[in-house]
Order: C-alpha cells, then structure tokens, then sequence
C-alpha cells in the first residue's frame, strides 16, 4: 500500500478536519481503490480509472480523470460516513459515493484555481487508496433503531489538478 493512511491519520490529527481528531476508530485500514473499479467494471489499467468526457450541447467540454497513484502528494480528503448496523456492504456503498462526488465535481481543492470555461481541459483527481474507518458506541444507535451501533467512514486521499488537455 501507499500513503493514504498515513496521509488520512496525519491530516485528522492536525485539527484539519471539522473535530474529527475526537473520533475514537476502533479501527483504521487501507482498501485498494483498484477492487471497487473491478466490481463495476470502470477500470481501464491500473492507473486510470475513469475517463469522463463531459458535453456542452453535442461538443466536447471537459473531462473528469480519476487516476490511482497510492503515493501522490495529496492535497485533501473526500469521505462519506453513516451509522449503521456493522454489515461491510455499507463501506462499499460509501466508497461508491465518495467516487460519485469526483464524477460529478462535487469535491475539489478550494485553494487551486478553476477556469471559468472548462472547454479543452481535463479535471484530473489523482487518488489513494481507500481509508476506511470504524467506530463502535450507543452513542451512534437511535430509539428507533438500537441495534445501529456502529459508524463507518470511507475516506479517499486526492491531489487535484485542472489542466489544459494536451499538457497532463
């Protein structure tokens, strides 16, 4: 494995994250990006996941590229998180949302500048490998539902780039 979870540990631990250094992970652990691309059939190598060409009417706009690279500099973390009953199918539903949030520009780096006319660029989101997260209280189970007592994160390290196709 790469860097991804000790990016991902570094990061909480600077107070970067909106509190989440005052989790308590019963568990941290690095699941390979590659497995999930392989279970919905995305996966062109084992470098570029996802190539998106996006449209501007019929023509051609921008496109969103995920590729792996488990020892990038990343810059950020894109994660999901839910309460549920402690069945591992909900991290690969969070893993699938985290990826969704990419595809849809819905995650980004803030500090980097974005063109306001995307025509002939390429979103490029270099990624790690899947962190993924456990955390086990009452404090997580509902009246409704006491049995939910665990909380799963997924994070994914990224490095952002916008660049002008022809120039990645």
């Amino acid at each position: 494995m790469g860097k991804s979870l000790e990016f991902v540990k570094e990061r909480i631990a600077s107070g970067q994250c909106n509190g989440m250094e005052n989790n308590k992970y019963e568990s941290m652990i690095e699941q390979d990006i590659r497995e999930l691309f392989t279970v919905v059939t995305c996966a062109k190598d084992g470098t570029i996941l996802v190539d998106i060409p996006y449209l501007k009417g019929d023509k051609p706009y921008f496109n969103v590229i995920i590729k792996r690279n488990p020892n990038a500099d990343f810059e950020y973390f894109t994660m999901q998180r839910c309460n549920c009953d402690g069945t591992f199918v909900f991290f690969q539903d969070l893993m699938g949302e985290c990826i969704d949030k990419m595809v849809h520009l819905k995650a980004c780096n803030v500090n980097k500048e974005i063109p306001k006319d995307l025509t002939g660029y390429s979103i490029i989101y270099t990624v790690g490998d899947f962190v993924l997260a456990e955390e086990f209280g009452d404090e997580f189970a509902t009246k409704e539902k006491p049995w939910m007592k665990s909380r799963f994160t997924a994070m994914l390290p990224i490095k952002f780039d916008v660049v002008k196709n022809g120039e990645q």
